[in-house]
């Protein structure tokens, strides 16, 4: 029977510490997971610094799937682009598979995070993107396009453009999104700045 992700399953055995009963699909995007978690954003950091470790390390990790913008005739786009064993196993992904695989880095973490559906440029485009709440407020992280198609290393400034910003930051940089039962991000606290040189 064919396997769909769920993210519940997911946390359900990573709480009990046994993830024995999975699937292969399953016990691959945990593995991932746990050996990330305690290489890059292990006890002992702060929340926002395993944020930023985990959104660093998924730049870094992964590419956007631009296969799915292709025209072909025969095209077959991977079918878990959209969720994290596309994002984790095979390194691709479309905004939800990053979406959702923040998503899960940050509730394995204990971190309160959100994400939320929209669409892009003047809605012609669906995108997802998340929000975690840090020390009473949110913040909103779009780490799709922190990751630009490129070939080279990206500049940290761009890597951080969308990282911990404003509602009101992704209002004005073409991101819409129905409002309602959405949290106002307004936290600034945890906005990422350039490290000094």
């Amino acid at each position: 029977d064919s396997w769909s992700y769920q993210e519940e399953r997911l946390l359900n055995a990573w709480n009990l510490g046994d993830w024995s009963d999975l699937s292969a699909e399953d016990q691959a995007i945990l593995d991932v997971c746990a050996e990330v978690i305690a290489s890059v954003a292990p006890d002992g950091l702060s929340d926002y610094e395993k944020e930023l470790a985990i959104h660093d390390w998924m730049i870094a990790r992964g590419d956007y799937d631009s296969d799915t913008l292709s025209q072909l005739p025969v095209f077959e786009e991977d079918p878990n682009n959209d969720n994290p064993y596309g994002f984790l196993i095979n390194g691709r992904g479309i905004c939800l598979g990053y979406a959702t695989t923040f998503q899960l880095f940050m509730d394995l973490l204990g971190i309160e995070c959100i994400t939320v559906e929209g669409s892009a440029y003047n809605y012609t485009a669906d995108h997802a993107w998340n929000q975690v709440f840090l020390d009473g407020e949110w913040y909103c992280v779009d780490v799709t396009w922190d990751d630009p198609i490129s070939s080279g290393r990206i500049p940290d400034q761009t890597a951080h453009r969308y990282f911990n910003v404003t509602s009101e930051f992704m209002r004005q940089t073409s991101h819409q999104w129905d409002e309602e039962g959405v949290p106002e991000a307004e936290g600034t606290e945890y906005a990422w700045r350039q490290a000094a040189e």
